[in-house]
Parts: structure tokens; C-alpha cells; sequence
């Protein structure tokens, strides 16, 4: 396992085969929690999987769908101008502002 109990991560959507396949672990509620940071507060048994604390614990996700969160706190928007954590749920480098959900580059 990459991470651990307490850990902060960016939570993924479940790949095709997991939500096409024979458990069909993905439902569309899980949905709003893609690409925001959680914390990770138990493993699921017998999987690579985690229960995160944004939806209080009642679905697991896989942890090959995860990453950390990037470290830059004290970085500024450039849309808002507040200092607030950024996320990359994506893979084209642009950031997402937490605070005012815009699509941005770090100042």
C-alpha cells in the first residue's frame, strides 16, 4: 500500500473495468467527491482500497486511483488572490483552486 491511515489524497474515479466488471464498485454518488483532497480513514479488507471521510466512510476507492495532493499551501490564485491549496485531479497541468473552483496556473 502507497498510503496509510490518515493520509491526504486526491480521490479518483474508479477505471473502467472496476465500474464495468464483475463488483460494479462505482456509483454515481461517489462522483462529487473526484478531484478533491480527503483523508483516509480506514482500508477496505482484501483490496487496495480506502475509505476517505468526505462521504463519512460509506464507499471505498481504489488506490491505484489516487495520488497525493501537491504541496503548495501557500500559493496564491490568480483568479481569487487566496492563499488556499490547489489541486490537479487532472493530467493536462492545469490546477483547480479550492476555494473558487477555477481551472488556473499558480502565481
Amino acid at each position: 500500500m502507497r498510503f496509510k491511515v490518515g493520509d491526504k489524497v486526491i480521490v479518483g474515479r474508479h477505471d473502467a473495468t472496476a465500474i464495468l466488471g464483475e463488483y460494479k464498485s462505482w456509483n454515481m454518488n461517489m462522483e462529487q467527491y473526484v478531484g478533491k483532497v480527503a483523508t483516509l480513514t480506514r482500508q477496505k479488507e482484501s483490496y487496495e482500497a480506502w475509505y476517505i471521510d468526505l462521504d463519512g466512510g460509506l464507499y471505498f476507492y481504489y488506490e491505484k486511483n489516487m495520488k497525493p495532493p501537491i504541496n503548495n499551501e501557500n500559493q496564491k490564485c490568480a483568479e481569487c488572490n487566496v492563499s488556499a491549496p490547489h489541486e490537479n485531479p487532472n493530467t493536462d497541468g492545469k490546477y483547480i483552486c479550492v476555494w473558487c473552483k477555477t481551472s488556473l496556473e499558480l502565481v
